[in-house]
């Protein structure tokens, strides 16, 4: 005898956890706690579009957004379902991306133009 039964709850974790920087990559895993059959997983924006550069994986429950931009802050949603039983959500929240750093020269001083004061 299989018992088959739907997901009780989700989660979202971020990798990388710390600050966001422009153009760098971020993933987003969804993960339920246990489910037979296995689920399949959909992400969605709250009140808005998927970034442009979203590649999601339904089985592996991941959303890579491969160069996060400052138009990526809002909140994730995603949905882990199979055909058992009531859909398990969760939502993570993108509140910042940082802009680049902008390359310095290696002593890290800003050149100026010379100035020449006549004699």
């Amino acid at each position: 005898v299989e018992v088959l039964y739907g997901p009780r709850f989700a989660i979202i974790t971020r990798y990388p956890a710390s600050r966001l920087v422009q153009g760098s990559m971020v993933t987003l895993t969804c993960s339920v706690d246990t489910a037979n059959p296995a689920v399949t997983y959909t992400w969605s924006k709250v009140n808005g579009v998927l970034p442009a550069d979203a590649d999601i994986d339904e089985v592996a429950g991941t959303l890579r957004l491969t160069s996060i931009q400052p138009t990526a802050v809002g909140t994730y949603q995603c949905s882990a379902t199979n055909r058992v039983g009531n859909p398990a959500i969760a939502t993570h929240a993108i509140h910042e991306v940082q802009e680049a750093a902008t390359e310095r020269n290696p002593e890290g001083v800003t050149s100026r133009p010379e100035i020449k004061i006549p004699k």
